[in-house]
């Protein structure tokens, strides 16, 4: 079996993702912002506050998820 395209794994409240093609780009909410630094939210289509980044297949990884966050998008991109 082939590995999957994406592949999300969350522990501790902790979301892990993996990208396996280039030719996508997978969109991330993480709704858990309690003690997030403001400047890191964003707000959702339904007025919800979140921290929302990108993930593409790079071949590396980021040791902070939210270093990549895209503030303040609000379409993914190619829209």
């Amino acid at each position: 079996m082939s590995p999957p395209d994406v592949q999300v794994i969350v522990e501790g409240g902790v979301a892990t993702i993996t990208v396996n093609r280039s030719d996508i780009t997978v969109e991330v909410r993480d709704y858990d912002v309690e003690g997030s630094d403001d400047d890191l939210l964003w707000t959702n289509e339904f007025g919800d506050r979140c921290v929302r980044y990108f993930v593409t297949h790079t071949g590396e990884q980021s040791a902070d998820p939210h270093e990549n966050a895209e503030q303040p998008i609000t379409s993914p991109p190619g829209d």
